[in-house]
């Protein structure tokens, strides 16, 4: 039985995300953090060294996006 639900409920979320680039204004261009986080995801990516001020947003997020640009080479 949990099983079943387990199944229902990835059905649903993948449904979700496969409906999400057609209903989300802002799934391709992402806005103010979002965009902050692509940029610097990016640029970690492109091999540019990361801030070396004090970070006022989370370090580690843009660097696992990062990665994820590298494996998907994007």
């Amino acid at each position: 039985m949990a099983v079943f639900f387990l199944l229902v409920g990835l059905a649903l979320r993948l449904a979700y995300l496969l409906a999400q680039p057609s209903s989300d204004p802002y799934f391709a261009q992402p806005a103010f953090d979002g965009a902050y986080y692509v940029d610097w995801a990016r640029a970690l990516a492109a091999g540019e060294p990361g801030p070396t001020r004090a970070f006022y947003l989370a370090p580690l997020y843009p660097y696992f996006v990062a990665a994820l640009i590298k494996l998907a080479g994007v």
